[in-house]
């Protein structure tokens, strides 16, 4: 006696067994199999028997290929960088746009073209050209193996200042006398303020009337070591100044002007100049004139020609300690500010 099929049931009632591809009136084929299933059960019982049939036929289907995701583009000057700071110890630690100052300089990396973009020029595979690179690279950490200190009230290690700039300011540091008042707690102090020459920059994208403030930008792209144009303006060596650290300042002008005076209480020569481009800057407009921009950059070179004469071609000038006034665990800087 043959054991009875099990049945499928739809809403508890039991569902007639048919052969597989066979009606009961002994017709073969899914079609009459359907058919008769019709007549006997309903057609909710041919849906519940299809829906089965679907769903064993996907479980036998095999799983779709994993497709391994296309990996991220290498950025070259990062990678130029770390082959660097696997050669160099240290190098890796400085920020990064000191690393690139340093790359840069020493020919590893270069402009690609117009804007800020870098591209690699020397590679590991390129033998002595690259290891008379990283040799220059070397000795540059030797000589200004440091960053600029505090740049804004609280912060560590700046991350605008050229790698010129800080090695100058390295050296300023280190001398007995900044040791003596400041501890080797110091900032490089703007005269015209990083927010105002922003501004500045604002004014000049894509303005055809600022082209004698580029012509300032590429002239002093050799000065500063920077390739930029923020990083220009940013870091102007007549603009700057080494002071008390930023977080132990007291009457900070934030984004207003910070020059120096002398005995009188009157403006510097260069500060003069500087003071004069600062209030310009204020004023541009989208009506600004080529001849506003123009008088502009002049100052700015006045003030950088009267940099270079007063302190004989150095970098940085030397700090205005006696401007500086102790008060209590903070610093006054007695400039009218």
């Amino acid at each position: 006696m043959r054991a009875e099929q099990h049945r499928p049931t739809v809403s508890g009632k039991r569902v007639p067994t048919v052969a597989a591809g066979q009606s009961a009136d002994g017709r073969t084929g899914p079609v009459a199999e359907v058919r008769h299933l019709q007549r006997v059960a309903g057609n909710r019982a041919v849906e519940t028997v299809l829906q089965r049939m679907a769903k064993k036929k996907e479980k036998g289907k095999g799983r779709a290929p994993v497709v391994e995701p296309e990996p991220e583009p290498v950025n070259v000057v990062d990678a130029a960088l770390g082959a660097i700071a696997g050669r160099l110890p240290g190098f890796g630690e400085l920020p990064r746009n000191v690393r690139i100052d340093y790359a840069t300089n020493a020919g590893i990396l270069q402009p690609a073209g117009d804007g800020e973009a870098l591209e690699t020029v020397l590679t590991p595979d390129m033998g002595d050209d690259y290891e008379d690179a990283i040799t220059e690279v070397q000795g540059e950490l030797g000589r200004r193996g440091f960053v600029s200190g505090y740049d804004e009230a609280g912060a560590g290690a700046s991350d605008w200042a050229s790698s010129r700039i800080s090695g100058a300011a390295g050296s300023l540091r280190e001398s007995a006398e900044v040791k003596e008042l400041w501890g080797g707690r110091t900032t490089l102090h703007h005269k015209i303020s990083r927010s105002r020459l922003d501004l500045l920059l604002k004014w000049m994208k894509g303005n055809p009337r600022a082209k004698p403030m580029e012509r300032f930008i590429e002239r002093m792209k050799e000065v500063t070591g920077a390739t930029s144009d923020t990083k220009v303006l940013w870091n102007m060596p007549a603009n700057l100044e080494l002071g008390a650290a930023s977080d132990t300042r007291l009457s900070d002008p934030g984004s207003g002007f910070d020059g120096n005076v002398d005995q009188s209480g009157r403006n510097t020569p260069r500060t003069s100049a500087l003071s004069e481009a600062d209030r310009l800057i204020t004023q541009l407009s989208e009506a600004s004139t080529e001849e506003d921009f123009q008088e502009i950059a002049d100052l700015l070179e006045e003030a950088n020609v009267r940099h270079l004469n007063a302190y004989r071609g150095a970098v940085l000038s030397d700090p205005q300690v006696g401007q500086w006034e102790q008060k209590g665990s903070k610093w006054k800087r007695n400039n009218g500010t």
